[in-house]
């Protein structure tokens, strides 16, 4: 693996956390306090917290496995079920990734447009006007520009970027926790509040349910890190190594 090609373990945190971090994220305190009391919250995070660590571990447990399978889920999917699952998999991933790039761009298009645009004249719209799609498909091409010239360039780009997106999640946790008041959590601790004529149905495990729907997509894009872990740089050092003793037997 080239110099070009190694990136630290910061680069890659941050190339991970970004893949995860999307504008979804911003909106999920309100969207889940319209599907679950307090409890179901609560064990809807644990049960995905749980489910997301073992799914770290099971990729981890694949890079020692089969280490030359370093092309991301769809190399598992077609190494161990053949060339037609391998496909479905790397296409069905493709799409999904793309229609994410899209939704997140249109999004933040539109936010951007919540600044500029007036009644008289609206440039940005709801992200998608053609000076948003201008916009839009620019950022793509520069993303691809700068993966392009290499993965380290693009990561080091990256690394500011994860940075701006954490920030305000870390002030939001900040400034919730100095907020937080016990009463209010607890004020609908099953969430019974949430039962309408239209959906009576608000059991804890419908809850529950509604919940994961929502935790699940933080998680999107830890996948991600089975790709990217051929750039660690203590990899290299690890083969560098590894050469000598295997070209000396």
């Amino acid at each position: 693996m080239s110099q070009k090609s190694q990136i630290g373990l910061a680069a890659l945190t941050a190339l991970v956390i970004s893949s995860m971090i999307g504008s979804g994220i911003f909106s999920l305190p309100q969207n889940m306090a319209a599907v679950a009391g307090s409890q179901a919250l609560l064990l809807g995070w644990l049960i995905t917290g749980v489910g997301i660590i073992f799914l770290g571990l099971s990729f981890s447990a694949l890079s020692k496995l089969k280490p030359e399978l370093d092309g991301g889920i769809y190399t598992y999917a077609r190494d161990g079920f053949g060339d037609l699952m391998g496909f479905f998999s790397a296409w069905g991933y493709w799409l999904c990734t793309t229609v994410g790039i899209v939704g997140y761009l249109v999004v933040a298009f539109e936010a951007v447009g919540g600044f500029v645009d007036t009644p008289d004249s609206v440039i940005f719209g709801k992200g998608n006007t053609f000076a948003a799609f201008v916009g839009e498909s620019v950022i793509v091409w520069l993303i691809y520009w700068l993966v392009v010239r290499g993965i380290k360039e693009a990561a080091g780009v990256n690394l500011i970027a994860t940075a701006v997106k954490v920030f305000p999640l870390i002030l939001f946790i900040g400034m919730a926790a100095y907020f937080f008041q016990t009463e209010v959590f607890m004020s609908d601790w099953t969430g019974a509040s949430l039962a309408t004529p239209e959906n009576p149905d608000v059991s804890l495990m419908t809850q529950v349910k509604n919940t994961m729907l929502i935790t699940l997509w933080v998680f999107t894009g830890i996948e991600g890190a089975a790709v990217l872990s051929k750039h660690a740089r203590s990899e290299v050092v690890l083969m560098s190594v590894e050469q000598p003793l295997s070209e000396s037997a």
